[in-house]
């Protein structure tokens, strides 16, 4: 039976009240260096080099949570900033991060859908969207009403599931229904964290087990993955078909995992629909799909720049998660990666490019770097250095192959729910779908 816009809301709102996300200690500092790459100035100068945003842009942020709120306010000290999220409770631990509040930083709790039909169109310079729309009752709508509040030549930052990659998680989802657990029972959830660690374990799944650590670690992460009351099933084929048919120029995409090597680099020149959709469909993309987004239009630009930023140089943004994982950045220096930190914010504050970057850095590693977003085209000078940073940097990317369960592994995975199941009426019947989704994960 499907489900109204209501009932879908209100499941929602119960769901982030009980886990406001993703729920960090509000005793600790959040580590908001880090988090340049979601500020909306960021996104201008991707969106528009050569513009600045303007100093009271105004930003909305969709299903803010408790954490982006802070590390916004810590980055940007001009924009007038919407945070919306559905949930009270996540509302007041982001206020609580803050403290003292401030005129330019308003809170509203509300679905997504009311509070869009309630703005005037052309309201907004920048919207972020991160982990929203594939949650909602129709997303094709929602979009719709993001667009016509988008001003003209706004900039949108999106991620939206890979479906394709999902696929078993969806399969665990669908289990754990069958199993009648809920997000709202903390035995279920730790039942339920208990049957993926051991499922992967089994299937020998170490980039499984690497990517879920820190959600295993975390209960509303965790509830969040793999217990959700919502999630749209929509391919990265719709996705990008109805961005375009709204209107909407894809300008970059971050390959988080370094997953279209073969491709030219895509946070300057994103892949084509076919090329990503062949890739989900053979495994070798599993990344969410990740954008920045510009709205067709002359934007209205008076100021001159977006004043001065708060920024510091500390081991935090020194250390930043993203862009020294790689094997091709991992060795580079404490000054090196200073230099190349200061270089980005400097650009982003008055557009000077940094001339010897390409000439102290490792090739390789300027290549990672840009695909990652820590280097833009303007910071690089010279045609040849353009064309460096813009080409693959592999022939060809492996299709991968992955572990099924053995008979022996399937029947004693079985004996797991069968318990679980010991009481249910029609616990043969269930088993029997159980059965099913295991061998499709």
């Amino acid at each position: 039976m499907t489900r109204t816009a209501s009932a879908i809301n209100d499941s929602l709102k119960s769901f982030y009240t009980r886990h406001p996300y993703p729920r960090y200690p509000l005793v600790g500092r959040p580590i908001w260096e880090n988090g340049i790459m979601t500020t909306p100035f960021y996104v201008r100068k991707i969106a528009h080099p050569t513009e600045d945003l303007p100093k009271q842009a105004r930003v909305m942020v969709m299903g803010c949570g408790e954490v982006l709120p802070y590390v916004l306010s810590k980055w940007d000290q001009n924009s007038v900033f919407d945070f919306v999220d559905i949930s009270q409770r996540s509302l007041s631990r982001a206020k609580w991060r803050i403290g003292i509040r401030k005129d330019r930083l308003k809170f509203h709790c509300s679905d997504i859908d009311s509070f869009l039909k309630a703005q005037p169109s052309y309201s907004y310079d920048h919207i972020d969207s991160i982990g929203v729309l594939h949650h909602l009752a129709n997303p094709s709508e929602t979009l719709t009403q993001l667009v016509r509040v988008l001003k003209p030549g706004g900039t949108l930052r999106l991620m939206v599931y890979n479906s394709h990659a999902r696929a078993w998680i969806r399969h665990f989802q669908k289990i754990f229904r069958l199993l009648g657990y809920s997000p709202f029972k903390k035995r279920d959830i730790e039942q339920s964290t208990i049957l993926v660690r051991s499922t992967i374990g089994i299937l020998g799944r170490r980039d499984w087990a690497f990517a879920l650590k820190p959600i295993f670690k975390n209960t509303t992460r965790f509830a969040d993955t793999f217990l959700n009351v919502r999630e749209a099933n929509l391919s990265i084929e719709w996705w990008l078909t109805r961005l375009a048919a709204s209107g909407l120029e894809i300008i970059s995409l971050l390959d988080r995992y370094g997953e279209l090597d073969d491709l030219p680099n895509p946070a300057w020149q994103p892949p084509s629909l076919d090329q990503l959709k062949e890739r989900a469909l053979d495994k070798r993309f599993e990344n969410n799909l990740e954008l920045i987004l510009r709205k067709p239009g002359t934007t209205s630009n008076l100021d001159e720049s977006v004043g001065k930023l708060p920024f510091k140089m500390n081991r935090h943004i020194v250390r930043h998660p993203l862009w020294f994982n790689f094997k091709e950045t991992a060795g580079l220096s404490q000054r090196d990666r200073q230099f190349l930190t200061q270089g980005l914010i400097s650009y982003l504050i008055d557009g000077t490019s940094t001339q010897d970057l390409m000439t102290r850095l490792p090739v390789e590693a300027l290549q990672r770097l840009a695909r990652l977003g820590a280097i833009l085209p303007g910071m690089v000078e010279g045609k040849d250095h353009l064309a460096q940073l813009m080409a693959p940097m592999s022939s060809s990317m492996e299709i991968p192959q992955y572990d099924t369960f053995k008979a022996e592994q399937h029947l004693n995975l079985l004996k797991v729910f069968e318990l679980e199941l010991q009481k249910d009426p029609n616990k043969v019947k269930k088993l029997k779908l159980i059965a099913k989704h295991l061998e499709r994960i």
